[in-house]
Protein backbone atom coordinates (compact mmCIF):
# COMPACT_ATOMS: atom_id res chain seq x y z
CA UNK A 1 0.00 0.00 0.00
CA UNK A 2 1.52 2.91 -0.69
CA UNK A 3 1.67 6.57 1.29
CA UNK A 4 -1.52 8.44 -0.73
CA UNK A 5 -3.86 5.30 -0.13
CA UNK A 6 -2.80 4.83 3.84
CA UNK A 7 -3.00 8.55 4.31
CA UNK A 8 -6.82 8.65 2.60
CA UNK A 9 -7.54 4.93 4.77
CA UNK A 10 -6.80 6.98 7.96
CA UNK A 11 -9.07 9.74 7.24
CA UNK A 12 -11.98 7.52 5.91
CA UNK A 13 -11.40 5.92 9.47
CA UNK A 14 -10.82 8.92 11.50
CA UNK A 15 -13.97 10.61 10.25
CA UNK A 16 -15.99 7.39 10.78
CA UNK A 17 -15.32 7.88 14.31
CA UNK A 18 -15.71 11.54 14.32
CA UNK A 19 -17.85 13.30 17.31
CA UNK A 20 -17.40 16.71 18.91
CA UNK A 21 -14.97 18.94 21.07
CA UNK A 22 -16.08 21.57 23.60
CA UNK A 23 -13.06 24.23 23.28
CA UNK A 24 -14.64 26.73 25.13
CA UNK A 25 -14.99 26.90 28.01
CA UNK A 26 -14.02 23.36 28.22
CA UNK A 27 -15.83 19.99 28.86
CA UNK A 28 -16.24 17.42 31.22
CA UNK A 29 -13.58 14.57 29.75
CA UNK A 30 -11.97 15.71 26.70
CA UNK A 31 -10.97 12.39 26.24
CA UNK A 32 -14.25 10.04 25.81
CA UNK A 33 -14.08 9.82 21.73
CA UNK A 34 -14.73 6.11 23.02
CA UNK A 35 -17.67 6.84 25.06
CA UNK A 36 -19.39 10.11 23.61
CA UNK A 37 -22.30 7.80 22.64
CA UNK A 38 -23.17 7.06 25.91
CA UNK A 39 -25.84 9.16 27.63
CA UNK A 40 -25.68 11.32 29.97
CA UNK A 41 -22.45 12.96 29.58
CA UNK A 42 -20.19 10.82 27.36
CA UNK A 43 -20.54 8.00 29.71
CA UNK A 44 -18.62 10.27 32.60
CA UNK A 45 -21.23 10.93 35.51
CA UNK A 46 -18.08 12.50 37.62
CA UNK A 47 -18.88 15.92 38.39
CA UNK A 48 -15.72 18.00 37.62
CA UNK A 49 -14.05 20.35 39.94
CA UNK A 50 -13.31 23.21 39.78
CA UNK A 51 -16.81 24.04 37.90
CA UNK A 52 -16.42 26.38 35.03
CA UNK A 53 -17.92 29.69 36.28
CA UNK A 54 -20.90 30.50 34.45
CA UNK A 55 -22.28 34.30 34.10
CA UNK A 56 -25.91 35.03 34.87
CA UNK A 57 -25.80 37.24 31.50
CA UNK A 58 -24.57 34.10 30.01
CA UNK A 59 -21.86 32.95 28.93
CA UNK A 60 -20.46 31.59 25.57
CA UNK A 61 -19.93 28.08 24.31
CA UNK A 62 -17.63 26.94 21.20
CA UNK A 63 -18.54 23.74 19.50
CA UNK A 64 -16.12 21.89 17.39
CA UNK A 65 -18.03 18.88 15.27
CA UNK A 66 -16.35 16.95 13.85
CA UNK A 67 -19.46 15.24 11.30
CA UNK A 68 -20.04 16.17 8.31
CA UNK A 69 -23.68 17.05 9.12
CA UNK A 70 -25.69 16.65 12.74
CA UNK A 71 -28.53 18.42 14.43
CA UNK A 72 -27.40 19.48 18.66
CA UNK A 73 -29.15 20.95 21.17
CA UNK A 74 -28.35 22.08 24.60
CA UNK A 75 -30.20 20.62 27.93
CA UNK A 76 -29.45 21.63 31.39
CA UNK A 77 -29.96 19.58 34.83
CA UNK A 78 -29.85 22.48 37.86
CA UNK A 79 -31.10 19.93 40.90
CA UNK A 80 -29.53 16.13 41.68
CA UNK A 81 -26.89 14.47 40.43
CA UNK A 82 -27.41 14.33 36.91
CA UNK A 83 -26.54 10.99 36.06
CA UNK A 84 -29.27 10.22 34.24
CA UNK A 85 -30.32 11.33 30.87
CA UNK A 86 -33.88 12.39 31.89
CA UNK A 87 -32.21 14.67 34.86
CA UNK A 88 -31.52 16.96 31.93
CA UNK A 89 -35.25 18.23 31.69
CA UNK A 90 -34.44 22.04 30.56
CA UNK A 91 -34.11 22.81 26.86
CA UNK A 92 -31.80 25.82 26.74
CA UNK A 93 -30.90 26.06 23.14
CA UNK A 94 -33.08 25.04 20.47
CA UNK A 95 -31.60 22.68 17.86
CA UNK A 96 -30.02 23.80 15.08
CA UNK A 97 -28.69 22.03 11.96
CA UNK A 98 -24.90 21.82 11.43
CA UNK A 99 -22.02 21.29 9.38
CA UNK A 100 -18.43 20.40 10.21
CA UNK A 101 -16.62 23.12 11.79
CA UNK A 102 -16.46 25.60 14.85
CA UNK A 103 -20.18 26.57 16.26
CA UNK A 104 -19.58 29.52 18.41
CA UNK A 105 -22.84 30.82 20.86
CA UNK A 106 -22.11 33.96 22.40
CA UNK A 107 -23.77 33.88 25.63
CA UNK A 108 -25.91 30.71 26.18
CA UNK A 109 -28.57 31.49 29.49
CA UNK A 110 -29.51 29.07 32.67
CA UNK A 111 -33.09 28.80 33.36
CA UNK A 112 -34.15 31.24 35.61
CA UNK A 113 -35.07 29.39 38.72
CA UNK A 114 -31.44 28.13 38.73
CA UNK A 115 -29.61 31.35 37.50
CA UNK A 116 -28.49 32.70 40.76
CA UNK A 117 -25.22 33.33 42.06
CA UNK A 118 -23.48 30.41 43.71
CA UNK A 119 -26.22 27.59 41.92
CA UNK A 120 -24.66 24.86 40.16
CA UNK A 121 -25.82 22.50 37.58
CA UNK A 122 -24.54 20.55 34.17
CA UNK A 123 -24.87 21.82 30.69
CA UNK A 124 -25.14 18.68 28.98
CA UNK A 125 -24.69 19.07 24.28
CA UNK A 126 -26.24 16.22 22.36
CA UNK A 127 -26.09 16.03 18.80
CA UNK A 128 -27.44 13.47 16.57
CA UNK A 129 -25.42 12.60 13.11
CA UNK A 130 -26.22 10.39 10.39
CA UNK A 131 -24.98 6.76 11.38
CA UNK A 132 -23.90 3.73 9.04
CA UNK A 133 -26.86 2.46 8.04
CA UNK A 134 -29.73 4.69 6.27
CA UNK A 135 -32.24 6.14 8.82
CA UNK A 136 -29.81 5.53 11.61
CA UNK A 137 -28.64 8.03 14.16
CA UNK A 138 -25.54 8.29 15.96
CA UNK A 139 -26.32 10.28 19.59
CA UNK A 140 -23.21 11.47 21.29
CA UNK A 141 -23.08 13.61 24.68
CA UNK A 142 -20.49 16.05 26.51
CA UNK A 143 -21.12 18.03 29.56
CA UNK A 144 -19.95 20.86 30.93
CA UNK A 145 -20.00 21.33 35.02
CA UNK A 146 -20.75 25.00 35.68
CA UNK A 147 -21.44 27.51 38.85
CA UNK A 148 -23.22 30.44 38.35
CA UNK A 149 -20.59 33.69 39.08
CA UNK A 150 -20.81 37.19 37.79
CA UNK A 151 -16.99 36.60 37.16
CA UNK A 152 -18.13 33.81 34.94
CA UNK A 153 -17.03 35.03 31.12
CA UNK A 154 -19.36 36.91 28.62
CA UNK A 155 -18.55 37.08 25.08
CA UNK A 156 -15.62 38.84 23.74
CA UNK A 157 -14.34 36.82 21.04
CA UNK A 158 -13.93 33.57 23.01
CA UNK A 159 -14.77 32.05 19.90
CA UNK A 160 -16.00 32.16 16.04
CA UNK A 161 -18.13 30.36 13.54
CA UNK A 162 -16.69 28.09 10.31
CA UNK A 163 -19.65 26.05 10.42
CA UNK A 164 -23.26 26.09 8.38
CA UNK A 165 -26.40 26.33 10.73
CA UNK A 166 -29.68 26.89 10.81
CA UNK A 167 -32.50 26.36 13.63
CA UNK A 168 -33.93 23.04 12.95
CA UNK A 169 -37.63 22.57 12.11
CA UNK A 170 -39.08 20.16 14.02
CA UNK A 171 -36.56 18.24 15.76
CA UNK A 172 -36.08 17.09 19.16
CA UNK A 173 -32.62 15.83 20.43
CA UNK A 174 -33.21 14.36 23.95
CA UNK A 175 -30.54 11.72 25.98
CA UNK A 176 -31.59 7.78 24.95
CA UNK A 177 -31.58 5.82 28.36
CA UNK A 178 -29.11 3.25 28.47
CA UNK A 179 -29.78 -0.22 29.73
Amino acid sequence: MNIRSTILLSLLTSSAEAHFRVPFPGERNATNWDTQTISPCGGDNAVVFPRYEWNPKGSPVEINYHHMYGVGAIYFCGSGNCTTGADFNELIYEPVDQTKGNFCIPAVQLPEKYNKINSTGVIQIIYGAPGKEDGEYDFMYNCIDVVVSNDGPTFDGQCSNSTEFAEADTVEIRCRSQS
